[in-house]
Parts: C-alpha cells; structure tokens; sequence
C-alpha cells in the first residue's frame, strides 16, 4: 500500500511535538497500517488495543474485543500453552515464529505465526504484550509444517 501525502495550504503554527509524542504517533500509524493482525494486552490480560489487520483476521470490528480478556482470541485447548508463553514473555523472553491457532469470532479456528513480545511504558515498566499475528496456509505449508502446527 503507497501512501501520498500532499501539502494544500500554510497550517496554523504549533509548537513542536516532544519526541515521545512524533514516536507514539509513528507507532500508532504503523501498527493500524501494518498488514498483520497487531494486538495489545495488559498485564492483567485484557485486550486493549487491535488494529484493522486483527479485526478482519478475527471476523469482528475492534470494538467488540477490546476491553475483553484475551483468551475469547485462543482455542480453549491451547489457552495453558499460551499462558506459559505469555508468562516467558513478561519474565523478559521474546516469543518468534510460533505456529498455533486463533480463533474467530463465529468460531472456527485459523492457524496463524505469531510474535510476543512485552509493552513497556516510557520509564521501562511491563505494561503487557504485543502480539503480532499472521495467517499461515497450511495448504501451501510443507507436510513437516503442517504437523508442526497441529503438534503445537
């Protein structure tokens, strides 16, 4: 996706952004822009951020699962392993390439790889996780990969 952005006319004069103000809003652009499903959870487990990529990954507007805990997103069946990777997570892990399931709001599952890593705020405090989430074609996966991925 190519974005252009044009200048019309003289913007009234503001004063200059703090660097944390021009870095969170690069952050925010990114992550509703970014292809994959992006989503925030707190510490205490509830989902506080989703950008677009997430709401069509899970079949619903962002709305609707922001504010609820995480979990509605993981098969009941996978919900221990994925709390072990959360809590490797908040001990200061990062968590690549895992191949699992997620589930959708009319509740089937898609196989997805996924990234964890921890939200800090700015004085370096766990805040929650981030986690960044792809669809996998299982069609097109090697037969090793699939397995992998039901195994998982």
């Amino acid at each position: 996706m190519a974005v252009l952005m044009v200048q019309v006319g003289a913007r009234p004069q503001a004063p200059p952004p703090d660097d944390e103000h021009i870095e969170r809003a690069g952050q925010i652009t990114i992550i509703e822009w970014y292809h994959a499903a992006i989503t925030a959870v707190t510490s205490g487990g509830v989902i506080s951020s989703c950008n677009s990529a997430g709401a069509e990954l899970y079949g619903c507007n962002p709305r609707e699962i922001i504010g609820k805990a995480a979990d509605i997103l993981i098969p009941p069946e996978r919900r221990p392993v994925e709390a072990a990777f959360l809590q490797r997570v908040l001990d200061g892990d990062v968590v690549q390439d895992y191949l699992t399931d997620r589930l959708r709001r009319d509740g089937t599952t898609v196989a997805v790889s996924v990234a964890i890593s921890r939200l800090v705020d700015s004085a370096g405090a766990v805040q929650g996780t981030v986690t960044v989430a792809r669809p996998v074609n299982l069609k097109s996966a090697p037969p090793m990969g699939r397995a992998a991925i039901r195994a998982s």
